[in-house]
């Protein structure tokens, strides 16, 4: 099911996805008290946000489109090759805002 089918906007939707990450971060904490940290657990919580991130970043390049999918590839080449986000986001930027200036894509 998407989004669209439930009638939510994207605000909504924006919203819904703050409230899970907030509470998947809130219950992180509520389990630190009942459940005794092992070195799994603990990777298991320091990851988790992140992978919440790479799950949205790649259903948009999946839905997006060529130019947004090679904005996402150039991105993450420039964050391996560089270990610096703002690099990655500039060259991200700058290629996609280069290949639509120029009627590629």
């Amino acid at each position: 099911m998407s989004a669209e089918t439930w009638g939510l906007g994207p605000y909504a939707v924006i919203g819904l996805m703050s409230v899970a990450t907030y509470l998947l971060r809130a219950g992180g904490l509520f389990l630190t008290k009942r459940v005794p940290l092992t070195p799994r657990i603990e990777r298991f919580l320091e990851y988790l946000a992140g992978s919440i991130l790479i799950s949205l970043v790649v259903a948009l390049a999946i839905k997006g489109g060529v130019v947004t999918s090679l904005a996402v590839l150039t991105a993450t080449a420039v964050v391996l090759l560089t270990r610096r986000s703002i690099p990655a986001i500039f060259a991200a930027v700058t290629l996609a805002a280069g290949l639509r200036g120029l009627g590629l894509f």
